[in-house]
């Protein structure tokens, strides 16, 4: 197997930095590019902060905390970004970039209601942090997650420097620390102001925790992601490592796990389980540790998950379910996975845990109503809730959604027909202003599409989309940008590639990105960075991967994963 590593190209290259009091003498500054017109000390302080919402995903913390980069720096302050008042410092950003109310009213003249001390006080003593945040007790690198935050203070560690920043990502093989940080770019003094002063920066772990004595802080709770992370037998590990999940040639579930964000695969390792039923089905717990269930071969629903966040897997379990096939799991709103599955007789069927990280409630409920093929999909609506799609006996797409997110169901609503029938494999897309769009390849072997007028709304009806000749197993992913993209299988067996131009808009031609003889039924994930990346079996029976140089931009090229034999979905 071919091997790869992506990470930032930024060398590790610890800065002194400052952001509160500066107790420490000779700090090293940047020098100023990029100056902003109009950049000074900020003395509005009108910025009201997010209330704290449940919903903030982390896709909502990238996308605001990149939006600030090379604007202005304010010691002491919160003017915002993008504006004349414009200029954060440190403490100011990474409560922005979580969107986290403060102790006090978050509207305020004079300084903002955060600061360094607000989590490492001068005395070192361990404070009840700010409202939905806590400390992480960190033994190495690996308890270190995107979108944490560090601190440190001058008085503790080799650092001399009050200053905090938002963690981006980690190379937990490398020990570096990738992070997006706001500190003055000009000589530090307090009252310092300047242009260019939020910045993508790197440390080593040995630095800035173990030299540094760093404390990592983490926001309590994220919302569900805000983009389809994963269609298939694919997840991202609490780390941000990608992990793909089959079933092997000796019957038993494998996976391969990246070594890192955005990296190189380690190689495929069992996770027993013989006579499995291809097919196997992952999600998250809201504590971070993945779950993946499969059906075995006595036919019962199979479930084995990590034992911590990353870590080692627990024993094999049946969840019962007997003679279910096409397993789909997903977490609502509150954390609580859901597992869904097709019947012996045909319908719906699912469970569900009784609560976050928990076990499930033991019995199997029938979403009654309508006979629904192997091929359908499950989706979170922008409010929380839970919506199927399938098609039915009679050719038509159906869906039945939560009244309330991870409440009841309101039964089978019918959307309509494609020529003489949908064809059963369908997709969904999640927009960036929160509607769902249904794919389906029509009779007249286009592909269709069929969206929600507005966030959790109606549908449209369908509409043709082209894509003449390419095959039922297609996957839609979302990317960074909002946009979705669209990977299938052509009549000449290569894989094909389109993209929304705008977000929620018209889509690109067709473009072919090779891989001859690939098995229709393809797989997608995000890498932690927002990058796409596409799985599917190859005319040589290995798992076939290609990935985006950037988040949104070209592709790289195939590579062989090996894995020889496996297959990702039911019935290849």
């Amino acid at each position: 197997m071919k091997s790869y590593v992506l990470y930032r190209s930024i060398k590790p290259s610890p800065i002194l930095q400052t952001c509160g009091k500066i107790l420490a003498a000779g700090l090293l500054a940047f020098g100023i590019s990029n100056a902003r017109a109009g950049c000074g000390h900020v003395d509005n302080f009108s910025y009201n902060y997010p209330a704290y919402n449940a919903n903030w995903s982390q896709e909502d913390c990238e996308n605001y905390a990149a939006s600030g980069i090379g604007h202005c720096y304010s010691f002491g302050g919160d003017g915002g970004w993008g504006g004349a008042t414009d200029g954060v410092d440190c403490s100011a950003y990474c409560a922005r970039v979580w969107a986290i109310p403060g102790h006090i009213n978050a509207s305020v003249t004079g300084a903002h209601p955060y600061s360094t001390y607000s989590w490492y006080p001068n005395d070192g003593s361990v404070p009840t942090p700010p409202a939905h945040t806590h400390f992480v007790t960190v033994s190495d690198i690996t308890d270190i997650h995107p979108y944490d935050c560090f601190v440190v203070n001058a008085n503790f560690g080799n650092l001399g420097i009050h200053h905090m920043g938002l963690i981006e990502s980690v190379d937990y093989a490398g020990g570096i620390i990738y992070t997006r940080e706001a500190h003055c770019s000009s000589a530090p003094t307090s009252g310092c102001d300047g242009p260019d002063g939020i910045h993508n920066k790197s440390w080593t772990y040995s630095s800035l925790v173990t030299g540094g004595r760093a404390r990592i802080i983490r926001r309590n709770d994220w919302g569900p992601s805000t983009q389809k992370a994963t269609v298939g037998p694919v997840a991202l590990n609490s780390n941000g490592a990608l992990d793909i999940f089959g079933v092997g040639s000796d019957t038993a579930v494998w996976h391969d796990q990246q070594a890192g964000p955005n990296g190189s695969f380690n190689g495929w390792a069992t996770l027993s389980q013989i006579g499995s039923v291809p097919g196997c089905t992952t999600a998250a717990n809201k504590d971070g540790r993945l779950e993946v269930y499969v059906v075995n071969s006595a036919k019962n629903v199979m479930r084995k998950y990590q034992t911590t966040a990353g870590g080692p897997w627990s024993a094999w379990a049946s969840l019962g379910g007997n003679g279910f096939t096409n397993l789909q799991a997903v977490a609502n709103l509150d954390g609580r996975i859901e597992l869904f599955a097709v019947g012996t007789n045909g319908d719906i069927w699912h469970t569900w845990q009784t609560a976050a990280n928990g076990s499930f409630i033991g019995s199997w409920f029938d979403r009654t109503g309508k006979k629904i093929k192997p091929g359908y999909q499950v989706e979170m609506n922008d409010d929380g809730r839970l919506e199927l799609f399938g098609v039915a006996a009679d050719g038509h797409a159906w869906h039945n959604y939560q009244t309330n997110a991870g409440s009841g169901w309101i039964g089978w609503s019918d959307l309509g027909i494609v020529g003489t029938g949908v064809n059963p494999a369908l997709a969904v897309g999640h927009d960036s202003d929160g509607r769902l769009e249904l794919f389906g390849l029509g009779s007249n072997g286009d592909i269709w599409v069929n969206f929600q007028t507005s966030a959790g709304g109606s549908y449209s009806g369908w509409f043709d989309i082209g894509g003449n000749g390419m095959k039922a197993g297609f996957v839609v992913g979302k990317n960074s940008t909002g946009r979705l993209e669209m990977f299938a299988v052509g009549s000449n067996s290569d894989v094909w590639h389109s993209f929304q131009v705008n977000a929620g808009g018209a889509w690109s031609t067709w473009r072919d990105i090779g891989s001859a003889g690939m098995n229709r039924q393809l797989a997608v994930g995000n890498n932690a960075d927002g990058r796409l990346q596409v799985f599917g079996i190859g005319s040589n029976g290995h798992v076939l991967s290609n990935f985006q140089l950037t988040p949104g931009g070209d592709l790289f090229g195939w590579l062989d994963m090996a894995g020889a034999g496996t297959k990702l979905y039911y019935g290849q």
